[in-house]
């Protein structure tokens, strides 16, 4: 709940700089005909989709971490970052193969669909169906990182493997 407040609060941040920039400083009228109100509602969706993906994953990565100052697993905890530089690569090409497959892909469909959605018109089956996946994603990676938790905490004071960790994951 609380990377919701943070969010949301990131966002009415943003607007109000805008606003402010526009209103004050450039001394312009309020115009917000830019904004596509219908597609908030689905970036809002896929924005808790997303950070609901990351928070399972850096839950299972953190599980596995009994001292992160010496603990080579650290790095995992960067991976939820890569699929919104993806985004800004795939910016150019909204329709072209990978775009595509990256949209429907759970881990990267939170930050790569709704740049689909903003630039090109797309049935409502495709954001539907790349949101239920993403949902899809979150309930499985959220019952394996409670697997891995189960395991990190029978393994009192010993960092397991990543191996050992892939392994708990499917018993």
């Amino acid at each position: 709940m609380l990377a919701v407040k943070t969010m949301l609060s990131t966002l009415l941040s943003i607007v109000l700089s805008m606003l402010f920039f526009t209103v004050v400083i450039k001394q312009q009228a309020l115009d917000l005909h830019f904004v596509n109100w219908s597609l908030l509602p689905w970036f809002f969706a896929f924005a808790i989709a997303g950070l609901s993906i990351c928070a399972a994953f850096m839950a299972a990565v953190a599980a596995g971490i009994d001292d992160p100052n010496h603990s080579s697993k650290s790095a995992l905890m960067m991976l939820p970052v890569a699929p919104i530089g993806i985004a800004f690569f795939v910016i150019d090409a909204p329709n072209s193969l990978l775009t595509t497959v990256l949209s429907y892909l759970p881990i990267t469909a939170f930050a790569v669909m709704p740049v689909r959605m903003s630039l090109v018109e797309l049935a409502f089956w495709q954001p539907l169906l790349s949101l239920l996946l993403s949902i899809g994603c979150f309930y499985y990676l959220r019952i394996f990182a409670a697997r891995t938790f189960k395991m990190g905490m029978n393994m009192y004071a010993q960092e397991p493997s990543l191996k050992a960790m892939w392994l708990s994951i499917f018993k």
